[in-house]
């Protein structure tokens, strides 16, 4: 594991001409990036990237919105824009089939092996909202060999259909999941749908490709997904049981519920940290060794961070922090963890935070934490673990300000890209993305 690089050699002329070396740590923003670890999008219309996922060159590609359409934008290893991709940088997709249709609503976005790039969200081409996936190729066009000219919606039950995370199989297929509203709109349960590299649904998988998992009657909400080697996918995120608890469902190959998994095949971990009794699943990833990593943290404000670790049955491995739970304090108001990684390096989670300063308010600061195998907390990372970093002075003239982040992605030498939203005194500034060391 890499601890420290060289930044930059300055040379002093000192009486003795001694050269120092300022070391950059893990944790650290890259300078080298963009402005000062910074690259910033700051034009009308477009929002704050809602997720980002690295190429296999480490060009990073950011998801966001632009007014009501997808916006994907593509940038260097530097932080600049990639011209080459789209126009200027970036492209829009529209789902919109009329000019009364509500704005599309982009979530998050996966590079396929062979540099097609995916993205997901929801369209609500009826007033309803369904799962909205697009295909581009890796210059920015859409891929007309997928769906109806790179596009594809999918409707579970003619009511509110949510999706939040995407991933590509090992063959290929593509898995999204999120959320469907069923009879009401009080009762939401995981929605799971599989499609064909093509963009149909795959009638192998589940109910002709679709699959629901239900919790019980409320809130209950798919937010990420996982493949494991033998092809089963793990599902997690919200469910009401009913405190709000991480939830995590597996299913098998042919999309069937895995009864060898916890209980009838769900498991559910609440993590309490007094006061706070609710949580949420974020994010999940399969280790090498097959165990299941699951991020995320409070449902309600609380500036906590919670990652837990199961085994392939769904019992909590005893081996990793407290039990098979790791629960990590990492502000004074409220936490917002995004994504967990365990590719090219160590257990990373991400997201951003909320500690009161001498503003006596909130400030947003980019929040990562990094694990050891056995749960504990990496001192070699940041501030005994745990990395905090706001692009803005602690001073009065810059209360409430800062960077949210909704997305994080971990380049091939290790190095950390964040993507998110960017505030000054509660105003929203722009898209913002950064890289750190790791």
């Amino acid at each position: 594991m890499k601890r420290n690089r060289i930044l930059t050699v300055v040379i002093s002329l000192l009486c003795l001409g001694v050269a120092s070396v300022v070391l950059a740590a893990d944790g650290d923003i890259d300078t080298t990036y963009g402005t000062n670890g910074l690259s910033r999008v700051i034009e009308s219309g477009l929002g704050a990237a809602v997720d980002i996922a690295v190429q296999a060159d480490d060009k990073s590609v950011v998801l966001s919105a632009r007014n009501t359409d997808f916006a994907v934008l593509r940038f260097n290893t530097d932080g600049s824009r990639d011209t080459t991709f789209g126009t200027g940088g970036e492209v829009l997709i529209n789902f919109a089939t009329s000019s009364s249709q509500p704005s599309d609503a982009p979530q998050a976005i996966v590079i396929q092996p062979d540099g097609k790039i995916l993205v997901a969200g929801s369209t609500s081409p009826a007033g309803n909202p369904d799962f909205a996936i697009a295909r581009l190729n890796s210059d920015g066009t859409l891929d007309a060999s997928f769906g109806n000219g790179g596009l594809v919606t999918t409707d579970f039950s003619g009511n509110t259909d949510l999706a939040y995370d995407i991933i590509v199989q090992s063959d290929n297929k593509i898995v999204v999941v999120g959320a469907a509203a069923v009879g009401n709109h009080a009762n939401y349960k995981f929605a799971v749908a599989r499609y064909n590299d093509n963009g149909s649904l795959d009638n192998s998988f589940a109910n002709g490709g679709t699959r629901i998992i239900s919790w019980g009657f409320g809130f209950n909400v798919a937010t990420g997904v996982a493949q494991q080697a033998d092809g089963k996918l793990v599902v997690v995120g919200v469910a009401k049981t009913p405190n709000y608890d991480f939830a995590i469902a597996r299913l098998r190959v042919n999309g069937k519920i895995d009864h060898t998994f916890g209980s009838n095949g769900r498991v559910s971990t609440t993590f309490s940290s007094p006061p706070v009794d609710d949580s949420q699943a974020k994010s999940v990833a399969i280790a090498s060794d097959g165990k299941i990593v699951v991020g995320g943290g409070p449902y309600v404000p609380w500036g906590h961070y919670y990652v837990a670790r199961y085994m392939s049955d769904g019992s909590l491995d005893s081996s990793f922090a407290t039990g098979g739970q790791s629960d990590t304090a990492v502000a004074s108001y409220s936490a917002s963890p995004t994504t967990i990684s365990i590719a090219n390096g160590p257990l990373i989670l991400g997201g951003y935070s909320q500690s009161s300063d001498a503003c006596a308010l909130t400030r947003y600061d980019v929040t990562l934490v990094r694990y050891n195998d056995d749960g504990t907390l990496d001192t070699n990372f940041g501030n005994s673990g745990i990395a905090l970093y706001n692009p803005y002075p602690a001073t009065i003239s810059y209360c409430v300000s800062g960077m949210t982040v909704r997305g994080m992605a971990v380049q091939s030498d290790g190095k950390i890209v964040v993507a998110g939203g960017d505030y000054l005194s509660t105003n929203f500034v722009g898209l913002i993305a950064a890289r750190f060391y790791n």
